[in-house]
């Protein structure tokens, strides 16, 4: 499926409560134009998940593992 619009996140699994709230800046500010959010993360909670997709409501966010290993390990290949 193609978006036309996607706002792509970065945190540490300690900040799922500063994301929250992004979120719901983000879904009042621009909520009819945002089609999908990608979140990259070290280990949100499913319950974190669960409460994100909770806020953008009928919005797609695709959650996606990223520890500093990753981050690390990409880097070298480069």
């Amino acid at each position: 499926m193609k978006y036309k619009l996607g706002i792509l996140l970065a945190a540490t699994k300690n900040s799922s409560f500063t994301i929250g709230t992004l979120l719901i800046n983000i879904m009042d500010v621009m909520g009819k134009k945002v089609d999908i959010f990608y979140i990259l993360h070290d280990g949100f909670s499913l319950n974190d998940q669960n409460i994100m997709q909770k806020i953008v409501k009928n919005k797609t966010i695709k959650f996606i593992p990223f520890t500093q290993e990753d981050f690390l390990a990409a880097l070298d290949k480069n």
